[in-house]
């Protein structure tokens, strides 16, 4: 048994940033995986083997229980090969199909990540993988919904946002925001290097992404070679926030503002997230945000028990939804 970290979303179709009510997730959902898993694979990118599929999936208790995985076509696995007898040990690489019975008609691919979700109309809750979270999972279902079965137009937008628990919503109703601020480290490979020599130093039109690249640019690259500035980049621990402030009370468009900035921010780590509202009060991101951890009994190949571990999801949704009066389930 051990413990793995669930989370809400809430599934929402936008048409021009606003609400357009349609099927629910789980209609269309359910349509769009009645076509043959070979038709549903997502290619990441014209050059890439890397594809995403929502592989499994099954009704429960009337909800939608599923598996997105990911994994690179033709990939094989290196091993090591431990001989008490020499002197050095030998490194290969091996196929899934050498660990198993091969048939003719069938190939194996190795898995390097699963996420699980579970669907009831628009409630969503999940369970991410090493390289799957929420993020992954909404532009999985946006290709499927839209690219692959049409079930939504190319003028609408599947969202997952985050919902905060009640007594926090009730809080922000009450009282006006002052001040967001969001924080995250930055690393090497952010930043596009090696950099190339840039003309538009002085350009008034350079984002502050841009503006940053050009000043990392002059700090590290007078004292360090293009092969050592990734590792100073790292060595620095460099860290990038964004704060809004509000000098007083909020309009209707900054109000307006913030919601859609919100939703910009619904992949983000509220962990590095902190708001202070104007009586004083801090929330910090953690607070922001409908999570838990469940019991997972896993089974003798080192997988998951999927009864038991849609068992316990929807029961996690169920209380949740009735605690926090986002519905029956």
């Amino acid at each position: 048994m051990i413990r793995k970290n669930i989370s809400y979303r809430e599934a929402i179709v936008l048409k021009g940033n606003k609400p357009n009510p349609t099927n629910s997730l789980q209609k269309m959902l359910e349509e769009a995986l009645r076509h043959p898993p070979i038709t549903r694979k997502q290619e990441m990118e014209k050059e890439s083997t890397q594809v995403r599929l929502i592989f499994s999936h099954q009704g429960y208790s009337n909800l939608l229980c599923c598996q997105l995985i990911q994994f690179d076509e033709g990939a094989s696995q290196p091993i090591v090969k431990l001989d008490s007898k020499t002197q050095e040990y030998v490194i290969d690489a091996i196929r899934p199909e050498e660990g198993s019975a091969k048939q003719a008609s069938n190939s194996a691919e190795f898995i390097n990540s699963i996420l699980y979700f579970v669907v009831k109309d628009n409630h969503v809750v999940f369970i991410a993988g090493r390289s799957l979270r929420s993020k992954e999972l909404e532009n999985h279902l946006n290709w499927l919904l839209k690219d692959c079965t049409n079930a939504l137009s190319a003028s609408e937008d599947l969202i997952l946002n985050k919902r905060a628990p009640k007594e926090i919503e009730e809080i922000l109703k009450e009282n006006h925001v002052k001040e967001v601020s969001l924080e995250a480290g930055i690393k090497a490979e952010q930043l596009d290097l090696p950099f190339e020599t840039s003309h538009r130093e002085s350009d008034l039109h350079q984002s502050m992404w841009e503006k940053f690249q050009n000043i990392v640019k002059k700090d590290f690259l007078s004292k360090n070679n293009s092969a050592g500035l990734s590792q100073a980049i790292e060595n620095a621990n460099l860290r990038m926030g964004l704060k809004l402030l509000v000098e007083k009370e909020a309009s209707k468009s900054w109000r307006k503002f913030l919601d859609e900035t919100a939703i910009s921010f619904r992949h983000f780590n509220f962990e590095e997230t902190v708001i202070i509202l104007d009586n004083g009060n801090v929330i910090k991101g953690n607070e922001l945000d409908l999570t838990s951890q469940i019991s997972v009994e896993i089974g003798p190949n080192g997988l998951p028990k999927l009864q038991e571990l849609w068992k316990e999801m929807i029961s996690w949704l169920t209380s949740l939804t009735r605690q926090e009066g986002l519905g029956d389930v």
